[in-house]
């Protein structure tokens, strides 16, 4: 809805718009020309009492008191004192020997100060690896006991090979989660000695653990070996992938902390590693629940791979993996949160033994399970006579297994490996049918918990590669695998898999199911390879996870969406968003199919249909060039919301744009339509500028954020903590595409100016403000470089709210070199730099209690069926009732008209306000506070 600046008045009495109050400011504190990055934000559930952060000493903080009018500068009025959603951000600080730490801060006055730790603190610290020479291409290491490295081919490695070097702590990709007062934050670093809780409080290191002397995970007993059923223990490894530096492997680690609600005191624990660096982990992704926190991440035993950069990113992702890469599972039951005692030399918390994360287990069938065959003296092998290989058995009559002690259990039956180059040929088949022979890996897991019916249920998604030959051309090796002297592939790319397990009973080397459907042969059957065993399908990747737990459900029940990207064969090519649904529940046989086809050799039904490109209606013909990305969404009963980048033509050197573009749907994704059930295609909420001539404006990292369930439910302290279904908040940084990269992905281009809006209406509008300056309505801004030769850019945003939508908080990355403005309405600045280095940026923004008044038509502070009467008179053509003259005010939907659309709306969002009434009892929709 726009209304000029004459009736900017009318903005502050109806809250048409309102930002009364932006604020924010450096969340690291960064003086020095180094660099931050990967800024992570959560709004704790609890409540703490407001205090600002002594500018002279973070670690005094001064109480906000209420003000004689009885006001609060920061948080809420409640039981007469000021009290505030403690804010926490995690994000990554360059420290002067190089690496990077992990940092945590906390805001008790919704993101003006800060008290920030170095959850890590090891980026300073110098260590020493002394193993294994770090492999290449060429060389390999035997991980998992196969006998083999990772490509199957026989392990070149000598047990005397060894190298030494010195290297800093680094510290990478900080994920956090938070819940009532806790919070937890977990990263993967290359330091992985200490850490593990028998032995912190032991030790040289500030933190304790085995800091300066041998890994305590790396002097294996015999028995140790039989009990790490996985390999999760080992000499950490590493890697020369990573141009010109040997790089060690890394590990995962993880943090606690806590903030006090009668103090507003932070607590932290110490870190507590959960792997050895056996193998490279990264992509960490963590959730909570009331019962369990968990972690999933993947593990590539040959290291990182730095991808070929076609796609979306730089080629740093982990998206491009290695064979035997697995996905890994870890969790922490909430009784053990706190098993943490007092360190008298440090001021952080010991974590007791027995209140560790479980076990991380292999989630995935990834890694190989290989059988020893018989020989002669001379090792030719001894064939049956059919002339097949014979398996070794022991005196029990199992296999003898090359592998990791799992392997025993997984092992019914064995096949031929079709890798000619394969040391050991005959690799372990599952119950199942899946052959064991290390030719897939896993990568970039999505994970979430969620309450089924009193159970704490993990669902999980992840891509996976085909594994399915080498590959036919040059161009396209390295998507999968990397022998250029290989056979060619019958397909090649990658599969989406899912698998839901009970938080406290993970699955264990298991297939998962698969989401992406085959694709159709011209007699409309399943393909499959030559024989018969997997099906053909497209390149499906990046799967994201929109769920919700069953007392959310709405009419459709619909439980989760998948969403992925999927196209044609070949590496960054161009693809569409594709969703999936699960109706009804979350196990496999919940995911929508519409209907089936006949397995060619089987015989099985298999789903053919069920899958909805949600592109479909942006493409301007079938043979085009598009291309959409960076998908996101959120799910609140029925009403499902997804937004995406897309451009109608894609191509390298091409200089076209990246739109944001957001899709609705009122009934669980069945149709896509607006408030009212008219059919809508996809809005395009962005419009960049498109240049004739040279590089074009761009949009990139574009965020998706709802309103959170309501706090303190059934009777929440405070009206704004009651969810508000029909807000929600969008924001993406713009970019200028550069000539140099001739048109590449979006994000490699610089970011500049970081842009929000958000809607009170389901998104029938989005909010703009009126810029005096350039005379014309925009959105507003967190943060935006003065003018266009500024070289300063910010990105990254990342959102919480409040459940009533009426505040917004964000943390962004800001590379300012040069002051730049935040939020023009304030006119304040994130972060000044001192010309060099980064910063880790807050902004807090105050919509206005008045947002919650929309609807209070007749102006008498409450939202009823007088309102409703108001508007039906209105959109008639005529007045009564004391109702509103203004017909502004009665378009809802910001069509410029009032009618019974309006009307529709009125009906559909009274019943966000009818939550309110726990406040006061009242049988009004809203009765605001006087």
């Amino acid at each position: 809805m726009r209304y000029p600046s004459a009736v900017l008045l009318l903005f502050v009495l109806f809250g048409t718009f309102n930002v009364l109050e932006a604020g924010g400011g450096a969340v690291s504190n960064n003086e020095s020309p180094l660099k931050t990055d990967k800024s992570k934000i959560q709004m704790l559930q609890t409540y703490a009492p407001a205090m600002i952060r002594d500018p002279d000493s973070e670690e005094r903080a001064i109480l906000i008191n209420v003000t004689a009018d009885g006001e609060c500068s920061a948080g809420e009025l409640i039981d007469d004192q000021c009290k505030v959603h403690p804010l926490a951000v995690a994000y990554m600080q360059e420290d002067e020997g190089g690496g990077f730490d992990i940092h945590a801060a906390v805001s008790l006055d919704e993101g003006s100060s800060w008290k920030r730790i170095n959850l890590s603190n090891n980026a300073k610290r110098t260590s020493t690896y002394n193993g294994r020479m770090c492999f290449t291409e060429d060389e390999d290491h035997d991980d998992d006991g196969d006998g083999e490295d990772c490509d199957g081919g026989e392990r070149r490695r000598l047990e005397g090979e060894v190298t030494t070097f010195t290297f800093h702590g680094d510290n990478f990709k900080p994920t956090i989660v938070a819940k009532g007062n806790k919070i937890l934050v977990a990263w993967t670093s290359t330091n992985c000695k200490g850490g593990v809780p028998k032995n912190q409080g032991d030790g040289d290191g500030p933190y304790g653990g085995d800091e300066d002397g041998a890994d305590d995970n790396n002097k294996l007993s015999s028995s140790d070996r039989e009990s790490d059923r996985f390999l999760v223990k080992g000499r950490q490894m590493c890697h020369a992938n990573i141009p010109d530096k040997n790089t060690p492997f890394s590990c995962v680690w993880a943090a606690r902390g806590m903030v006090d609600a009668k103090d507003g005191t932070s607590v932290w624990s110490k870190p507590e590693r959960l792997t050895s660096g056996r193998r490279d982990a990264l992509q960490l992704v963590a959730s909570a629940h009331k019962e369990a926190w968990a972690l999933a991440w993947q593990e590539d035993p040959r290291g990182l791979r730095v991808g070929e950069a076609s796609g979306p990113g730089d080629g740093m992702s982990g998206a491009t993996v290695n064979h035997k890469t697995d996905i890994w599972y870890s969790y922490l039951s909430e009784s053990d949160f706190f098993g943490w005692v007092d360190d008298p030399d440090s001021s952080r918390m010991n974590i007791r033994e027995n209140s560790t994360f479980s076990e991380p287990v292999r989630v995935t069938d990834n890694a190989a399970c290989k059988v020893e065959h018989k020989t002669q003296a001379d090792e030719t092998p001894i064939l049956d006579q059919d002339g097949n290989l014979m398996p070794m058995v022991d005196e029990h009559g199992v296999y003898v297994q090359k592998g990791a002690p799992y392997c025993q259990e997984v092992c019914p039956n064995v096949i031929v490996d079709p890798n000619p180059q394969a040391r050991y040929p005959l690799s372990c088949v599952t119950q199942t049918g899946i052959p064991l022979n290390g030719d897939t890996g896993a990568s970039r897991p999505n994970m979430f918990l969620i309450d089924d019916s009193g159970i704490v249920r993990v669902v999980l998604a992840y891509e996976e590669s085909k594994g399915l030959g080498k590959g036919p051309a040059e161009s396209h090796r390295r998507l999968e695998d990397d022998d250029a002297d290989a056979d060619e592939r019958e397909d090649w790319g990658k599969n989406i898999y899912y698998h839901t397990f009970p938080y406290n009973v993970p699955d264990k080397i298991e297939h998962g199911m698969m989401v992406n459907l085959p694709e159709l042969t011209k007699n409309n059957e399943p393909a499959v390879t030559v024989d018969g065993t997997e099906f053909l399908t497209k390149n499906a990747r990046r799967v994201r996870m929109i769920v919700q737990p069953p007392n959310n459900w709405g009419v459709e029940r619909l439980a989760m969406v998948l969403l992925y990207r999927e196209g044609e064969e070949g590496h960054g090519h161009p693809a569409h968003i594709i969703m999936r649904r699960f109706i009804g529940g979350y196990m496999p046989g919940n995911l929508e199919c519409t209907k089936t086809r006949n397995h060619p050799d089987t015989k099985k039904a298999v789903c053919v249909e069920g899958s909805k490109d949600l592109n479909e209606d942006n493409t301007p013909q079938p043979d085009s060039l598009d291309d959409a990305r960076a998908h996101r969404g959120f799910l609140r009963g029925d009403f499902l919301v997804v937004g995406y980048t897309y451009t109608d033509n894609w191509g390298r050197g091409n200089p076209d744009r990246h739109d944001l573009f957001v899709r609705r749907s009122f009934d669980g994704g069945k149709k896509w339509t607006n408030a009212n059930g008219v059919k809508e295609g996809p809005v395009n909420l962005s419009n960049v500028k498109a240049e004739r001539e040279g590089p074009s404006w761009s949009v990139m990292e574009p965020r998706l954020f709802a309103t959170p369930g309501t706090i303190g439910s059934p009777k929440p302290k405070h009206f704004s903590d009651v969810q508000n279904s029909a807000v929600y908040y969008v924001a993406y940084s713009t970019t200028h595409k550069p000539d140099e990269y001739g048109g590449k992905a979006n994000e490699k281009d610089e970011p500049m100016d970081l842009v929000w809006t958000m809607t009170d209406n389901y998104g029938e509008s989005y909010k703009e403000v009126w810029n005096d300056v350039a005379e014309k309505w925009q959105y507003p801004w967190f943060a935006k470089v003065k003018g266009a030769n500024d070289d300063a850019g910010f990105a990254g945003a990342q959102i919480q709210t409040n459940p009533a939508g009426t505040k917004v908080f964000a943390s962004f990355q800001a590379n300012v070199n040069n002051v730049a403005e935040q939020n023009f309405l304030s006119g304040g600045s994130p972060c000044r730099g001192n010309g060099v280095g980064s910063d880790v940026c807050s902004n807090s923004t105050l919509i206005g209690d008045t947002l919650l008044l929309k609807y209070d038509l007749n102006d008498d502070k409450k939202v009823d069926s007088k309102d409703e009467k108001c508007l039906q008179i209105r959109a008639g053509g005529v007045t009564g009732l004391n109702c509103d003259p203004d017909l502004e005010n009665y378009d809802l939907n910001g069509d410029g008209i009032a009618n019974g659309q309006d009307l529709k709306l009125f009906r559909r969002a009274v019943g966000e306000y009818l939550k309110r009434t726990v406040l006061d009892g009242r049988r009004t929709y809203l009765r605001h506070r006087e």
